[in-house]
């Protein structure tokens, strides 16, 4: 008995594991796509886990609600940063820090 609760663990963290890269992926595809939108460059080609939390999806349903940092620049000179939270396979709120503005 004991062995099967060992299994069904091991396999559950497994697909955890595995759902969690594909959703990466996702969050990084994701994270481009805005950037090459908004004539930003996407620094570093990927993005870094924050948190996870349960949470409503866009549909209604409970999921997982992972949140991913990136970062980007406007002018090639600095380095500003932004999130997105993926709920579940989906692409969730994005948040960005403002950019285009001249600071002296």
């Amino acid at each position: 008995m004991a062995e099967w609760i060992i299994i069904i663990v091991l396999f559950a963290a497994a697909w955890f594991w595995v759902e969690s890269l594909h959703v990466r992926e996702i969050a990084t595809e994701a994270a481009k796509q805005f950037c090459a939108s908004q004539g930003l460059q996407f620094l570093d080609g990927a993005v870094a886990f924050i948190s996870i939390k349960f949470d409503r999806d866009q549909l209604g349903r409970l999921a997982f609600a992972r949140t991913y940092r990136f970062e980007f620049s406007d002018s090639g000179a600095n380095r500003l940063s932004g999130n997105v939270v993926m709920q579940g396979r989906l692409v969730g709120p994005m948040h960005v820090e403002a950019f285009g503005t001249d600071s002296f």
